[in-house]
């Protein structure tokens, strides 16, 4: 069966599709966070220096996806994302099985984890064509939607599944990595049968709303904008706190006392597992609370979000092990009310760009956030390694939460782009004309 829009016809098999891609994307999440709760038992089995171990282990990572996320553009446009999928999974399961045979120094665990980002970069860079080839244009931003909550919902899974595997390994911190490679092996098969499966109708063109200039004209024009850069600041402000939370929290909860809160790492995974339900809620959530409670005006929905996030992120230095329900309350604060940030900043763009652009400034958005995460472990690691405290790293993403909630109020509309915006307003006149009648 198929749906007919616009002349083409979309098999109903794009649903299955999506959940795929929702498989594929949770199970590369899950591989980017899979050390985090384990770092205390790594730094104590070989020795290293917990800063240095956070750095091998998530600044690596960080920094291949950025890097990777950017190159393997070309190839999705070449190769498609399905193929993507599968190269990129093999990569990633080829990272977990070498944990074992070379990762009990710190250049192979290196080398594991360079693996495991130059596999996630293509992944999280391709939704943008995945949705544009299987999705009438209507029904992409959900499509685009769904990576957000993939991308959470893997986190989750890692932070519970990794120190389940580290338990059935006999605290064999290697061989329990080497375990994490059975999500993307199922992600695999997933992946295995959307390529066989029936294939996506030839792309459609999308509407031609910029009617302002060339697509170069515009592109230059968005980029020399302010509005686009302090976009993108928030994107990097936003990824830098919420990455570095995710990175630090797992070994804070788990390290022993004073570092720590000297939890067990299972235990320590699923109390922080809640911070990362609440990251898909909060994704999931923010186009209703911004349009329903806070009327369209995101600027204050963000900035009263990451004031909250701030107020819970002071409060991390007043946890302890018998902290009780704090200790699931606090990472849901932190995650939740940041979580607003990206779906009203991708939407902005989708809203006030021409799509003949959007799809290379999503490009932007997209290495933003992966550098944004890398510099936020970068300084966590190295503020770890001085004064061996989370602290000073707490103190640090407060900070940054309240200087993100004052930029987000120099955010405007876009100039230049003003017969879009009339063509964008005239159109949503007509569809409520039409749902009067």
């Amino acid at each position: 069966m198929a749906e007919t829009t616009e002349n083409l016809q979309y098999p109903r098999f794009r649903w299955f599709a999506l959940f795929a891609m929702v498989i594929v994307t949770a199970s590369t999440s899950s591989i980017l966070i899979a050390p985090a709760p384990l770092i205390p038992t790594i730094f104590a089995a070989q020795n290293w220096d917990p800063g240095v171990t956070t750095a091998v282990t998530m600044l690596t990572f960080q920094i291949c996806v950025c890097i990777f996320a950017f190159l393997g553009g070309f190839l999705i446009d070449k190769l498609g994302p399905v193929k993507i999928w599968i190269i990129s999974l093999a990569i990633i399961i080829l990272g977990c099985i070498l944990v074992p045979l070379i990762g009990g120094t710190i250049h192979g665990l290196l080398v594991c984890r360079i693996l495991h980002g130059m596999g996630t970069g293509p992944i999280m860079a391709q939704i943008i064509a995945f949705s544009a080839q299987r999705f009438p244009y209507e029904e992409r931003t959900l499509v685009a939607a769904f990576q957000g909550f993939s991308v959470s919902t893997g986190i989750a899974i890692g932070l519970v599944f990794s120190p389940l595997m580290l338990r059935a390994a006999g605290g064999n911190w290697q061989t329990a990595l080497m375990y994490d490679a059975l999500i993307p092996i199922i992600a695999m098969i997933f992946a295995f049968i959307v390529f066989f499966g029936p294939q996506p109708p030839a792309r459609e063109e999308k509407p031609n709303l910029n009617k302002t200039g060339g697509k170069s004209s515009d592109l230059t024009k968005a980029l020399l904008g302010s509005t686009f850069w302090m976009l993108l600041i928030m994107m990097f402000l936003d990824s830098w706190c919420q990455q570095a939370w995710l990175n630090i929290a797992s070994p804070f909860y788990a390290s022993p006392v004073p570092m720590g809160l000297g939890l067990d790492p299972l235990d320590a995974g699923s109390k922080l597992a809640f911070g990362s339900y609440a990251m898909m809620a909060g994704t999931l959530l923010t186009p209703f609370i911004t349009t329903k409670i806070f009327k369209g005006n995101f600027k204050a929905l963000i900035t009263a979000g990451l004031l909250i996030s701030a107020a819970g992120m002071l409060y991390v230095r007043h946890l302890s092990a018998d902290s009780g329900t704090w200790l699931v309350l606090v990472p849901i604060i932190v995650i939740f009310f940041s979580s607003f940030v990206n779906p009203n900043v991708v939407g902005f763009i989708a809203r006030n760009y021409p799509d003949t652009i959007t799809g290379r400034l999503g490009g932007f958005i997209n290495a933003a956030g992966p550098g944004g995460a890398a510099i936020g472990v970068a300084i966590g690691s190295w503020l770890l390694s001085k004064y061996e405290s989370f602290m000073p790293n707490m103190t640090v993403l407060t900070v940054l939460f309240v200087v993100a909630a004052m930029a987000i109020w120099f955010v405007k509309p876009p100039k230049g782009f003003e017969e879009h915006l009339n063509s964008i307003a005239e159109q949503e006149k007509e569809n409520q004309e039409k749902i009067a009648n």
